[in-house]
């Protein structure tokens, strides 16, 4: 539901923003449920700036199987698991809007329930991230999944009490052994891209932590490959419940890495290039598949050439 609504998102807003608008439209009033969506999906404590005032804490336990907190981020859709290969692509068609249409969310006074959303993930996927020693990538874990989809599929129930009914909530994490590289490569991208929203709205702190997270899951992503498996809190190799795309993850690599170029070219142009010329590698691998019959992972392809063409408009 999450990877649906996001496109639907951006179309609302790409046609509010650049086409003429009837008087009797309102697309404030549009971008601004839009945003009421995201926070319906809240997982963990609610905040006290939600304005969905019908949710209420849900999942507080998340994370008890692997002994660390794994509370907060979104559900997926109208059930309880959590997803993070959804997750990072609703995360960043949110933050690319933001990026695209700044004014848009200053205009309708959107911009702190924004970054109110944007927050909420990047903490979350903050969380995700566990190591003995930062750069050490072999000590890794990143946690993709929350919940047992299967289960929690059969039991209809507001978020707040499904832990009632359904007490256990696994959690499963990647590894070198089990990268899940498309999913930790989103996660990247969703990092970075929010990375560049907070940078321009004033918070450089929290803007050099998201892209810190980044690079270190996009390091990962590219130096351990492969999807199909993770691991479950007991270290034993499980199929995920979520699709991973095969063995395509050329494309989410791509987009972590243009995004990565946007985040850092500022501060260090020598490692943008290189995310850029990456990137531009990438995409050649996967230009092959544009032509094909798709999931909706391709929006991650077609995304790629739109960035690569507002970036290199000369380059064929």
């Amino acid at each position: 539901m999450l990877r649906t609504f996001c496109f639907w998102f951006f179309l609302l807003l790409f046609t509010g923003i650049c086409l003429p608008a009837a008087a009797q439209y309102n697309y404030a009033e549009g971008l601004q449920k839009a945003l009421f969506f995201y926070e319906a999906q809240r997982s963990g404590r609610m905040p006290p700036d939600n304005r969905v005032r019908w949710r209420g804490d849900s999942h507080l336990q998340d994370g008890r199987d692997a002994g660390i907190d794994l509370t907060g981020g979104w559900y997926d859709a109208g059930d309880t698991p959590k997803w993070n290969v959804t997750m990072s692509f609703a995360a960043s068609t949110l933050a690319w809007s933001a990026v695209a249409y700044p004014e848009a969310y200053r205009r309708t006074g959107q911009t702190p329930h924004l970054l109110s959303n944007l927050k909420w993930v990047g903490d979350y996927f903050i969380k995700c991230v566990r190591f003995k020693t930062i750069d050490d990538l072999a000590s890794y874990r990143v946690f993709v999944e929350i919940g047992d989809a299967e289960e929690e599929h059969k039991s209809w129930a507001a978020n707040e009490v499904m832990h009632l009914l359904k007490p256990k909530r696994p959690s499963f994490y990647a590894d070198r052994d089990v990268p899940a590289t498309s999913v930790v490569a989103g996660m990247a991208a969703s990092q970075a891209l929010s990375s560049i929203v907070f940078r321009l709205n004033g918070n450089a702190r929290y803007a050099d932590a998201l892209l810190l997270n980044a690079r270190k899951l996009y390091d990962f992503a590219s130096k351990y490959q492969g999807n199909g498996q993770v691991k479950n809190a007991k270290g034993e190799t499980v199929k995920p419940t979520e699709f991973f795309d095969g063995d395509k993850f050329q494309d989410q690599l791509c987009w972590a890495a243009l995004w990565l170029y946007e985040a850092t070219k500022a501060a260090d142009a020598e490692a943008a290039t290189r995310y850029l010329e990456q990137a531009e590698r990438l995409a050649g691998s996967f230009a092959g598949r544009l032509n094909e019959a798709q999931y909706w992972y391709s929006g991650y392809d077609l995304a790629c050439y739109v960035r690569l063409s507002q970036l290199l408009p000369d380059n064929k």
